[in-house]
């Protein structure tokens, strides 16, 4: 695969002639694909023709020439000398006129601020970026601004605008199909959606990375994304499948010398022994799990201290804390978790701050040190809440009632404890086990249905080398580098991956197939939704029409057979069809919440509102997929009342995503007597999610729904990607 690459970068010299910007443009073209390839003495040639060249006349000679030393040095994890090369680089395109260059190089610029914590000034070069965009015109550029602000935000502890950041550099990636890109960005949204306990979303974005990381030749960009698939193993208590993770993610890392990120995954191996039973680990060979644990973390904190980056040297202290602390060494837990937040402290991450200062406030209660527990968690608790982290704040929280507990505060205590089981029941359904088994099992097939057309070695070399002779290709592949968000990975990004048109052939038939059975499936299902609900809401209807004939109120029953004709319209119309236009959903809405008015003799008003920007017509939804949740609201929320009932709903855009809201002010679920409605509510529950999981399988894109206790009443907030007709 080198000679091939070399061959092309050969031919790039002898068209370059005596063009010295061409040929400083071949050469570092071959250093690259060196450096890609991981041959090592890439680095040290990188660092002779860089020294030849600094009194290069042109400036832009100068920053080809620096550009390869900064990323040979980065790859190899020197974060400080890379940035500090990568300035005068900088410095020297836009001095040498060189605007996409200079473009180009502050992104990698962004990436190595991110890298080495420095969050901040990578929103402030993004900024100037954003400036220089427009004379450039070049999309490309626009998606790695936002992938490297969604990579600051996160570390700032804004996690919600790292999501938005992220998708929109996503989606741009699939547009332009810049695969590279696509794993990055794909990979670091799995990050964010993991730290929000969002698990099924993240293992879907985590198994799209892989996917489109398995082009021969790109096995480097395997290693953060095993690494966070050992992450979400972890968090999911699937022990084995971890290990598995982490220990490719090290093989991978080791080969391709990527100092920062193996460490990382010894910690997270060394982190799921301290959880396994010792059956279990006797089967590993790991007998004595403390003290192996300890050798683990102690190697992986001395390969890790070279780089000198503070925010992955305080993960595997916290890690290190946490495992004393399972280990009820409180002394050793509390030593290394004020060093790791110390260390974050310094890298100005919030997001690993106030995870540090939860599992701190653990130990710290075990030890009987009520008061100052309750500091750290509190402080916790505003990060952790603020970014929508369930499954950590549940944690915080929980620990937060033994401190109060330990202090003698028993109803400060008692509500920590129902708003951390509140919590825990938002943060998992019961449909999160299947969604990630299917998954999975999608994962599985589709790898073996694309496997057919990559059975020959010589195939396989054929299409690694068209791999790297296309990111040679590529102007933007040379330079481009971004941060893998919790693997600290820095490679170049650029250029799509080459298929053979056989497996092209094939992939494109398994799409239709796989589509064609989605579709049934979605149908299948709503006729299972429509047989559930109609003869409910029939029978409510004539039970109220009957009532009015009996109490000899005519025109009260005309009306109401009137309002059911037209809502039985309403449904033969829209079973016809998958998904309806959004004007049509809420006009259905409407009819249904008349009839209820009428039925239930006014006990309530209801009001539907849109926002401007929504193009009701446009925007397609899967139909009757509200009105579960505003019949649960009148049977339920307003079930004990006679009048005063409000019922609102709301349609608003959200990025590529479609809010609709339905808020009631009834009795809520725990004053409404949630045992008793269970029965009733669950089918219907169930239906939607997998309604819902349905529509995400089909257009990859999330699609949830989420509830909400108020004071008075109950919100809830149906997400759906904005599908246009």
């Amino acid at each position: 695969m080198l000679d091939s690459a070399m061959l092309y970068v050969d031919s790039l010299r002898t068209l370059a002639g005596n063009a010295p910007r061409l040929r400083a443009k071949a050469d570092v073209a071959g250093l690259n694909a060196r450096l890609y390839l991981n041959d090592t003495s890439a680095r040290g040639d990188a660092l002779r023709l860089a020294r030849e060249h600094e009194r290069d006349p042109d400036p832009a000679v100068r920053a080809y020439y620096q550009e390869a030393l900064a990323l040979a040095l980065l790859r190899q994890g020197h974060a400080v000398a890379g940035d500090s090369v990568q300035a005068l680089a900088e410095a020297n395109a836009r001095d040498g006129q060189d605007t996409l260059r200079w473009a180009l190089l502050m992104v990698g610029r962004m990436s190595a601020l991110n890298y080495m914590g420095r969050n901040s000034e990578v929103l402030a070069k993004g900024d100037e970026l954003m400036r220089l965009v427009p004379r450039l015109s070049d999309p490309i550029l626009p998606a790695l601004c936002a992938a490297e602000r969604g990579n600051a935000f996160r570390a700032l502890g804004q996690v919600d605008s790292a999501l938005a950041n992220m998708r929109r550099s996503l989606a741009v990636a699939m547009e332009l199909h810049d695969t590279l890109l696509m794993v990055a960005t794909s990979y670091n949204t799995s990050e964010y959606l993991t730290d929000q306990a969002r698990y099924t979303e993240s293992l879907e974005m985590r198994i799209r990375a892989l996917r489109w990381a398995e082009a021969p030749g790109v096995e480097a960009y395997m290693a953060p994304i095993h690494q966070g698939m050992g992450r979400s193993y972890q968090l999911m208590h699937r022990f084995e499948e971890a290990l598995t993770a982490f220990t490719t993610a090290e093989r991978i890392a080791r080969t391709y010398g990527m100092q920062d990120l193996w460490p990382l995954a010894q910690a997270g191996r060394a982190d799921v022994w301290s959880m396994m039973d010792s059956t279990a680990l006797a089967g590993l060979g790991v007998d004595r799990p403390y003290e192996q644990s300890r050798t683990a973390l102690d190697s992986a904190f001395a390969d890790e201290a070279p780089t000198g980056q503070p925010q992955y040297l305080a993960e595997i202290e916290r890690i290190h804390g946490r495992v004393a602390h399972r280990f009820e060494d409180l002394p050793t837990a509390t030593t290394h978790l004020e060093r790791a937040l110390a260390l974050y402290q310094q890298a100005g991450n919030e997001i690993g701050i106030a995870e540090t200062r939860a599992v701190l406030g653990q130990a710290l209660v075990d030890a009987n040190r009520h008061a100052r527990a309750e500091a750290q968690l509190r402080e916790a608790l505003v990060t952790l809440h603020a970014n929508s982290m369930l499954d950590s704040e549940a944690d915080a929280l929980h620990t937060l009632h033994r401190a109060q507990q330990g202090m003698g505060h028993t109803a400060a205590a008692l509500a920590s404890l129902q708003r951390a089981h509140h919590l825990r029941e938002l943060a998992r359904n019961d449909s999160t086990t299947k969604a990630i088994a299917d998954l999975e099992a999608r994962y599985d097939f589709d790898k073996k249905q694309y496997a057919d057309s990559l059975n020959h070695a010589s195939e396989v070399k054929t299409l690694s080398d068209q791999r790297v002779i296309a990111e040679l290709r590529s102007e933007k592949a040379n330079t481009r580098a971004l941060a893998f968000g919790g693997g600290a990975l820095l490679l170049a990004v650029g250029g799509g991956l080459a298929y053979r048109s056989d497996r092209k052939r094939r992939q494109a038939q398994h799409e239709q197939q796989t589509a064609e059975l989605r579709q049934q499936a979605s149908e299948l299902e709503n006729r299972a939704l429509r047989a559930q609900m109609d003869p409910h809401f029939i029978s409510n209807t004539l039970n109220a029409v009957n009532s009015s004939l009996h109490t000899n109120d005519a025109d009260a029953a005309s009306t109401l057979l009137m309002r059911f004709a037209e809502w039985i319209r309403t449904m033969l119309e829209t079973s016809r069809h998958d998904r309806i236009s959004l004007r049509a959903e809420l006009d259905a809405l409407n009819t249904y919440l008349s009839l209820e008015q009428l039925r239930t003799e006014g006990k309530f008003d209801f009001h539907i509102d849109t926002h401007p920007a929504l193009a009701l017509d446009a925007v397609q939804v899967p139909p009757l997929i509200v009105q579960p949740f505003l019949e649960n609201a009148i049977e339920h929320g307003f079930g004990a009342m006679e009048q005063g009932g409000e019922l609102r709903v709301k349609a608003r855009p959200d990025g590529d995503r479609l809010i609709i809201t339905v808020e009631d002010n009834g009795e809520g679920r725990k004053a409404g007597g949630e045992g008793k409605r269970a029965k009733k509510t669950s089918l219907s529950s169930v239906i939607t999610r997998e309604r819902l999981q349905l529509l995400r399988e089909r257009t990859g894109r999330h699609a949830d729904y989420t509830i909400t206790d108020l004071p008075q009443g109950t919100r809830v907030e149906i997400i759906l990607p904005v599908v246009l007709a």
